[in-house]
């Protein structure tokens, strides 16, 4: 299991990815203040498990446009008194 120290900097990159925009890997480290060792085992960490999109030519990172959907869709929903929302679509168990 990750240490708090590491979730916390999970969480703030994909914080500052839900934009959906492509940001450079060392824009990452700097805005993160972590070391090169670390922003790379964070983005291995998210790219093995789809969070996010890597450009390896271009050094870039940008969400996944399922984890940016459900990570803005769940920032909007913060405070109010009906976090879930149904969906539209039918459970795929039914």
């Amino acid at each position: 299991m990750e240490d708090t120290s590491t979730t916390s900097k999970i969480a703030k990159v994909l914080e500052y990815l839900k934009d959906g925009k492509w940001h450079t890997v060392e824009e990452l480290r700097e805005k993160m203040e972590v070391n090169e060792n670390q922003i790379q085992q964070i983005i291995a960490f998210l790219s093995e498990y789809n969070f996010i999109i890597a450009n390896q030519a271009e050094k870039k990172v940008k969400l996944e446009e399922a984890i940016q959907k459900f990570l803005t869709q769940t920032a909007t929903s913060e405070g109010t008194s009906n976090l879930y929302k149904p969906s539209k679509k039918p459970c795929p168990f039914q």
